[in-house]
């Protein structure tokens, strides 16, 4: 384990699930922070990698002359490592992950990672990004949960449809990633009280068994307003027995046709 955060103290586990909930376009941090179980990864810190592979990009392309065509235009476009929405590049999300963890990031397709194309269950987190968005899979407290910040919630996976979910995800154009490395054990709600203030909460495991309808609400600082669930939604969940956030991801993902939504959620 990175020293950064130490090792844990003995007879000290937790049982919580930290999930940190969409804020702009940070899903690249709360896609880390979601994954390390802790809120260690900060938009400065990401600013400062976009800017050092920046400078090393402006010398590597130097390196053909500074009046060149090439180096010009580089020069007049704007960073290809942050955006000015705040979204990063895949290039400084695996390099922070690197720094925070010792992590590294593998395609799953790659020919190394086979056996875990075979058997997810052998992995002990994913990473998956398509377009500019980043979500988490990990395995915690002996289950798997889905760590999407588009969600309300962490999302309990089975072991079963773990596999299902990720050959989903591929289909909707998402590039899955193996986390390649030991990652730390979840961190303590009374360690980081604060993280109510951005959108962020620490779950118990027994709190995401329930459906989401009965589970406990959250703290009145981090309370969504009540809304209804649609009879898509609702229809999706009864026919294929999937949470609400699964039923609401497929039919983003399938822009609404609710056949093509229960296809992708049968794999």
């Amino acid at each position: 384990i990175n020293a950064e955060y130490g090792e844990p103290a003995p007879n000290r586990m937790s049982n919580s699930v930290y999930h940190e909930r969409q804020e702009a376009a940070l899903c690249g941090m709360h896609c880390i922070n979601n994954l390390l179980q802790a809120p260690l990864c900060t938009v400065d810190q990401l600013a400062d990698i976009a800017e050092e592979l920046d400078a090393l990009e402006r010398i590597a392309m130097a390196e053909s002359g500074v009046e060149s065509a090439d180096y010009l235009k580089y020069m007049a476009q704007e960073s290809s490592n942050v955006a000015e929405n705040g979204n990063f590049s895949i290039q400084v999300i695996k390099n922070a992950l690197e720094r925070l963890a010792g992590g590294a990031c593998i395609p799953l397709n790659s020919p190394e990672k086979t056996d875990v194309k075979e058997n997810p269950l052998g992995a002990g987190a994913f990473m998956c990004n398509h377009d500019s968005h980043w979500l988490a899979l990990r395995q915690l407290h002996g289950s798997w949960y889905d760590l999407n910040s588009l969600s309300t919630r962490p999302t309990l996976l089975s072991d079963t449809y773990l596999g299902m979910y990720l050959q989903q995800l591929t289909l909707e154009g998402f590039t899955v990633f193996v986390i390649q490395g030991a990652l730390p054990p979840p961190s303590f709600p009374e360690d980081n009280a604060w993280v109510s203030a951005r959108n962020a909460r620490y779950w118990e495991a027994n709190e995401l068994l329930l459906p989401e309808a009965l589970a406990p609400a959250p703290p009145p600082d981090v309370q969504e307003p009540a809304s209804g669930q649609s009879e898509m939604v609702r229809m999706l969940m009864d026919m294929m027995n999937v949470s609400a956030e699964q039923a609401k991801f497929a039919l983003e993902a399938s822009n609404g046709d609710c056949e093509e939504a229960a296809n992708l959620l049968m794999g």
